[in-house]
């Protein structure tokens, strides 16, 4: 169990004798002894489950111990059992179980942020800002893992319950917190004796106001001026969110919403020595002993020879709600203390109770921090796990196999032989062949076999078998386990992949409930930790996503988190999300399509990876990608620039023009200048001259013989549209406008080759008719289908050549 949001150092609460403590201690205890029958059954349930998951499931429950025990192989082997025979089983509990968590587990919910009024820009953009927040929280806290857990618990435990905090620690990076103040400093000054003119620190002589020869008044003195009096380092934090189940949470059992919880309670073993090092103050009191409950027999590893439990010992967290403490009105002798607790925690209370001390209390509210699954299909949050109905079925299953087994280790009868025929002792010091004579003499009158008998050998039940199967249909009915989900074979059917496809969806189907529960309670449990993140920024945060062939940094700024947030939804709440399989077999069924519109839309620059890793060619070369990353890069390198005017343009010795008449266009642009054309205003269009102000250039030069422009083009106008685009806008317009000048130069560059081409196959374009598609000079263009080139800014008389 992690140990992460308790406090590094104890707090002074914890050690300092506070008249509190007492009637907290009192709250703590009586809601840990609430519901005991109940949280006894529940968790009697849960430790079976997890047994049965193990393999472990020839067990029974020990009243004593309380907890489920194997039974003992002395008292097996005076019955003539095996012990290894009982432990031979096939886990059909856990193979169900994994393949639940599978097929649900394929990819964590995501969740879209609603601003609370979408024509308020501030709401959008902290939306927006939400969103980055969430996929920041998802990668620290390795989601993925936490989500497959989840599941894991939900199988074996009535509910899954997260946790989410704000944990501050140096790993995580500081922060100088400066602190200003007046602060006494020396001072020189100085003016005329003549005039009274200023001299500052170094006067004058003579004096530039009245041409004085005498020298000047010098005075020193202190003076006070704002200055850093002292600094503080402050550590950063991150967002935690740990997953726990019912053996370790204990809420109310007749709840439907964790808001009618007057309680929560956590229950965890913990090392005595790293408590110790937590509560310094408290050591010589914690002790690690067994407090003899079935909750921490369950969570400790029982089936373990080597057991930590006599080295453990038992902290309990507690959040308590302020109208909880009301229960002291009654038969406590703390009665005169609820207006006191109320008056200190009206939010709520944490508190942590280890070997009955208060270790640590603090303000804190309950919703702000635990999210609690919610079946729609139980009448309280402690619903039936999703596992329970294969245990019945996997014990029935246990005793048709042992029922088999025997059959065939009995298969072989036993015979019973008159010694006067046959002489055991010599028949036993021989060794049996095949074809072996031995010596026997039958009785007088009688048969040599009426000497011996044998029994009827065991014979199996023909309906054992048959029964067995049917145990397997209906587990898989009960769980949702159906072939489908994990790739099994169908019974019946054609078999074809459209069939299976149609099964496996009506397979998921049936597990629609747990999957809708799911995405509520990942929205839910999103929210929180995405508030909790906020109030606890220190600065502008960021991170690092894969771009292409690249990274970028995305950005999570505080300026950007003025607005309200109207409500979280998850995106798939209705769709269960698509396994790898699926998606490949999407995208080749859209390529079997053979439409250009499809085509283009999966080869689009921007698709281009996903389907090369969908594919699975992960080394396959689409033309244009490499124009792609490399494009990605080159933005990144023009945001930390900005655009420049040509510098020909600048020089005073050119022509009127701006540009030499024998050159061509500025170093870099690498294409021939635009032809002469009898439009003045045109020639100054294109020129840059005197009639328009010159053309900025990018920082980055296009390499008009090598790059794809077309594809480089769609680069650049996705980013400039993206969210990264936008916000570069805002923070960085500057290198935004360079980006701009350089997806202008493209565009020039792929207009000047359109007018080539069509030049050299006898003639100009002519106006609405469609343009060809542009490739570049380079290796890594060509065939993947392009849109029209753009536009050009002005329109061309047809008479230019």
């Amino acid at each position: 169990m992690s140990t992460e949001a308790l406090p590094v150092v104890a707090p002074v609460e914890g050690v300092t004798p506070d008249p509190l403590d007492d009637a907290i201690l009192e709250l703590v205890k009586h809601y840990s002894k609430e519901g005991e029958s109940e949280r006894e059954r529940v968790i009697r349930t849960c430790k079976r489950n997890h047994s049965f998951w193990k393999g472990i499931q020839r067990i029974f429950w020990d009243d004593q111990i309380k907890d489920w025990r194997v039974p003992e192989v002395g008292k097996l082997e005076a019955l003539g059992l095996d012990q290894d025979a009982l432990n031979r089983i096939i886990n059909i509990y856990r193979a169900w179980g994994e393949s639940i968590i599978s097929a649900l587990g394929v990819t964590v919910p995501k969740n879209r942020f609603f601003p609370e009024n979408a024509d308020v820009v501030d709401d959008v953009m902290t939306a927006r800002a939400y969103s980055k927040i969430s996929d920041l929280i998802r990668i620290q806290n390795d989601m993925n893992l936490l989500f497959l857990e989840a599941l894991f618990i939900l199988w074996n435990e009535p509910f899954v319950a997260f946790y989410n905090c704000a944990h501050a620690s140096s790993e995580y990076g500081t922060i100088t917190k400066n602190t200003y103040g007046l602060q006494d400093q020396p001072y020189t000054s100085s003016y005329c004796a003549e005039c009274g003119q200023d001299g500052g620190e170094a006067p004058e002589i003579p004096c530039p106001a009245c041409g004085s020869d005498q020298p000047p008044v010098m005075e020193q003195g202190m003076q006070q001026v704002p200055a850093v009096v002292s600094s503080e380092e402050i550590p950063k934090s991150r967002v935690h969110i740990e997953v726990y189940g019912a053996l370790n949470v204990k809420i109310p059992y007749n709840i439907k919403n964790i808001k009618s919880a007057p309680y929560l309670l956590l229950e965890m073993e913990i090392f005595k020595e790293e408590l110790c090092s937590i509560y310094p103050e408290l050591a010589s009191k914690i002790m690690a002993k067994d407090d003899g409950s079935s909750a921490r027999a369950a969570r400790m590893n029982s089936d373990s020879t080597d057991s930590d439990s006599g080295k453990m010992a038992t902290a309990t967290r507690a959040w308590l709600r302020p109208w909880s403490f009301h229960w002291l009105k009654g038969e406590s002798t703390h009665a005169d203390k609820v207006e006191a607790l109320l008056e200190k925690y009206p939010q709520g209370l944490y508190a942590v109770v280890i070997e009955d001390m208060v270790a640590e209390k603090v303000p804190e509210s309950l919703d702000e921090h635990w999210t609690i699954s919610k079946s729609p299909v139980s009448r309280s949050l402690h619903a039936d796990p999703m596992g329970a109905p294969a245990v019945p079925i996997q014990e029935m299953y246990n005793e048709a196999i042992d029922l088999t087994s025997e059959t065939i280790a009995q298969g072989v009868p036993e015979t019973f032989a008159d010694p006067n025929v046959l002489n055991f002792g010599e028949y036993a010091t021989k060794r049996a062949e095949p074809g072996k004579i031995s010596p026997a003499r039958p009785r007088p009158g009688m048969n040599l076999e009426q000497s011996f008998y044998t029994l009827k050998p065991a014979v199996l039940n023909k309906e054992v078998p048959t029964f067995a199967s049917d145990l397997l249909q209906a587990g898989q009915l009960v769980t949702k386990a159906f072939p489908s989900v994990y790739g099994g074979s169908m019974q019946g059917g054609s078999k074809t992949y459209a069939e299976y496809e149609k099964s496996r969806t009506q397979a998921l189907s049936s597990l629609g409930t747990t999957w809708i529960m799911l995405n509520s309670a990942i929205a839910e449990l999103d929210e929180k930790a995405v508030e909790e993140y906020r109030a606890s920024m220190l600065e502008d945060e960021h991170f690092t996503q894969k771009m292409g062939g690249g990274f970028q940094n995305i950005w999570i700024r505080q300026s950007e988190m003025k607005g309200k947030i109207g409500r979280v939804e998850p995106e798939t709440s209705e769709n269960f999300p698509m396994t790898w399989a699926e998606k490949r077999a999407a995208v080749f069924e859209l390529l079997g399509m053979q439409l250009d519109p499809v085509n283009m839309a999966l080869f689009n620059s921007e698709n281009m990876e996903m389907t090369t890793s969908v594919i699975g060619l992960t080394d396959f070369k689409i033309p244009g990608q490499a124009d792609r990353d490399d494009e990605l890069l080159i933005i990144q390198e023009l945001l930390q620039g900005q655009p420049q005017l040509p510098q020909m343009m600048m020089d005073p010795g050119m022509g009127g023009e701006g540009m030499p008449p024998s050159e061509g266009p500025p170093p870099g642009m690498g294409m021939e200048p635009p032809p002469p054309t009898e439009d003045p205003q045109v020639s100054l269009d294109q020129g840059g001259g005197m009639g328009t102000p010159p053309t900025p250039m990018s920082s980055v030069p296009v390499e008009a013989q090598v790059e794809n422009h077309q594809v480089r083009i769609e680069v650049l106008q996705a980013w400039c549209v993206s969210p990264e685009g936008r916000e570069a806008k805002k923070t960085n317009p500057a290198g935004y406008a360079n980006v701009l000048a350089h997806l202008n130069e493209h565009m020039m560059v792929a207009q000047q080759q359109a007018m080539q081409q069509a030049m050299m196959q006898g003639g100009p374009p002519q106006p609405g008719a469609e343009e060809s598609k542009v490739s570049g000079g380079g290796g890594d263009k060509g065939s993947a289908p392009t849109p029209p080139s753009p536009e050009p800014q002005s329109e061309q008389p047809a008479g230019v050549m």
